[in-house]
């Protein structure tokens, strides 16, 4: 008696066996994470103990697992870790890093960050005519806020055959709501990816991608302790381009962002 033909092959099952080993690797991250993780994603419905060991089984190849999990591991992959993006972010690093970055040591930048923003500064008035006598109130430029809008999540671990980072991050602000200050304490998968490069004196550019957006952050080290990456961030999405402000220039960045160190890469 033959059971129903699988829509995965042996090799198919290993290779996406091999590909989130790779990922749980580097990332640090256990198998009941990954299960909550791929249920955030996908929508796969599983017991929070069950979901756990049946990652377990399928990364140990014990026992043959069911399509709509195979599947589920496969659509999970192409979005936290396409099979290309190491390959991308070389490619991205040895694009733009003179020879002199090379030479830069981003070891200490590893890790886990916490993503902040705040508004541009607004456009600035035209010159008062000569002989203007006082300042009017709508030319006073307000104090500056803190970077307290919480955005999103950043991991940036090791890459090999480059000097360059490989980056990962969340947002869970997608509306940047000023409203939201703190983080969500089980961030969903990492799902863009990207890289980070040295890029000018002493500043860093970081590149990521998701299926809707496109982000670009260039940023300097202002604090060690905690260590502390400023800077400015550009987006390229039709959310961005809809929610741009109108004052700001063409080629403006869209928000200064503060990125705040929290833990090595595999602590929770």
């Amino acid at each position: 008696m033959s059971g129903k033909s699988s829509a995965f092959s042996i090799e198919q099952r290993n290779e996406l066996r091999e590909r989130l080993r790779a990922h749980q690797e580097r990332y640090g991250i256990s198998p009941q994470t990954i299960s909550d993780q791929i249920a955030a994603k996908t929508g796969l419905v599983t017991t929070k103990e069950a979901g756990g060991k049946r990652v377990t089984r399928f990364l140990k190849a014990q026992g043959k697992q069911e399509d709509k999990f195979i599947a589920a591991v496969a659509d999970y992959l192409d979005d936290v870790a396409p099979i290309d993006v190491e390959e991308s972010a070389v490619a991205f690093a040895r694009l733009l890093t003179q020879s002199q970055d090379r030479r830069t040591d981003l070891s200490p930048l590893i890790g886990r960050y916490q993503a902040y923003l705040r508004p541009m500064r607004p456009a600035p008035h035209p010159p008062l005519p000569p002989g203007f006598a006082g300042v009017p109130p709508e030319h006073i430029e307000p104090r500056r806020g803190e970077f307290e809008t919480a955005y999103a999540i950043i991991e940036m671990t090791p890459l090999e055959e480059s000097n360059a980072l490989l980056v990962a991050d969340t947002v869970s602000n997608i509306a940047i709501d000023p409203e939201i200050d703190t983080f969500p304490e089980r961030s969903a998968a990492l799902s863009s990816t990207g890289a980070l490069i040295p890029f000018g004196f002493s500043g860093f550019l970081v590149a990521t991608r998701s299926l809707m957006e496109t982000r670009l952050y260039r940023l300097i080290k202002i604090e060690d302790e905690p260590l502390t990456l400023r800077g400015h961030l550009t987006l390229n999405g039709l959310q961005a381009s809809v929610k741009r402000r109108m004052d700001l220039q063409v080629f403006d960045p869209d928000y200064e962002v503060e990125l705040v160190r929290v833990a090595d890469v595999g602590e929770v």
